[in-house]
């Protein structure tokens, strides 16, 4: 959308109307603006604004990105440069960082969730979005964890083993997804795979990745 008063573009995203009813769904939205919110750093999205309107539609304002995901990235291009990821992962491990000592896990890091934009120098800018299923450490933690123990989210190419047993995790799931989605930036593929999501679950669980070969 494009804000007439300042003529500025900004990304508005808003809740599947079939989940608006669903208050546990309206909550998460609402988390994850608050959480975002909360954050200001140059490799994470910036929301300005969130709330429902009067017609029950949730509704969240955000900085407008150009860029591919490293995900499409990834999918394109295949195994990308050691300089190249090294630089990208330096801005997205600060990022992270940010969050965490805001006490905000993220819990779905993966390559879909780092948008790469371009700076005003031409290099590579990474922006972390989508904090849909994050949690809040601090006061209110038992209310605003939505996601509580015994749940299993995220997405299983990039869980740590706490997070695909639906247990307890901390900021060390976070990084332990990161390193995930650095292995698959340098080979290409992501560390384990399976024919449905049990099996790659099993894995993260059981085994060691394949040794990235440079």
């Amino acid at each position: 959308v494009r804000d007439k008063a300042v003529d500025k573009i900004f990304a508005v995203k808003v809740l599947n109307q079939d989940l608006v009813q669903d208050k546990i769904s309206v909550k998460r939205f609402e988390q994850e603006a608050k959480a975002a919110s909360t954050l200001n750093h140059p490799g994470i999205v910036t929301v300005h604004d969130f709330g429902i309107t009067n017609r029950q539609i949730a509704y969240l304002v955000m900085e407008w990105l150009e860029g591919p995901s490293l995900d499409n990235i990834i999918k394109q291009q295949g195994p990308q440069p050691t300089p190249r990821v090294f630089d990208m992962f330096l801005q997205t491990t600060d990022a992270l960082a940010h969050a965490h000592r805001k006490g905000i896990i993220h819990r779905d890091i993966k390559p879909s969730n780092i948008i790469i934009t371009r700076s005003d120098r031409n290099l590579d800018q990474v922006k972390i979005v989508d904090f849909g299923i994050a949690k809040v450490v601090g006061e209110d933690t038992e209310q605003m964890n939505l996601t509580a123990t015994g749940d299993v989210l995220g997405s299983p190419l990039f869980m740590s083993p706490e997070q695909c047993m639906g247990g307890k995790i901390d900021l060390r799931s976070d990084i332990y997804s990161l390193g995930c989605v650095m292995y698959e930036a340098l080979c290409g593929i992501p560390p384990f795979k399976g024919d449905n999501s049990v099996q790659v679950i099993f894995k993260h669980m059981n085994e060691m990745p394949p040794r990235p070969t440079m």
